[in-house]
């Protein structure tokens, strides 16, 4: 998500890849997911 974030990566982008794993990795992903979302929001707010 850091390298994500400092290439420039929007939120829409994040979202994709986030659908893509939720996808290919099913719900066992769910927790990953969530934690996630936080570090994203938390580099986001951090601008």
């Amino acid at each position: 998500m850091r390298s994500c974030y400092e290439c420039g990566a929007s939120d829409q982008e994040i979202e994709e890849v986030i659908a893509v794993a939720l996808i290919v990795g099913g719900s066992i992903i769910i927790p990953c997911i969530r934690r996630a979302v936080s570090f994203w929001d938390n580099l986001n707010s951090n601008k």
